[in-house]
């Protein structure tokens, strides 16, 4: 866990980790349009830098990594 890391960003770190992170149909196709490799945003998740945590009402809460 990085020292900057929220609560969230950890959490998704460790299921990350263990193999237990799965990208939704839409993030998979705008993945597929920008060219950005599924090894790529795996490798982001795992170690790269947490920019923004996105709150829904009701819904998961999702971090943004870079």
């Amino acid at each position: 866990m990085a020292q900057d890391d929220s609560y969230q960003a950890s959490y998704i770190r460790q299921k990350a980790a263990k193999g237990e992170i799965d990208f939704r149909e839409h993030a998979m196709e705008n993945m597929g349009i920008r060219k950005i490799w599924l090894d790529d945003a795996l490798a982001a998740v795992t170690s790269g830098k947490e920019i923004e945590i996105q709150a829904f009402e009701d819904k998961d809460v999702r971090v943004l990594f870079q």
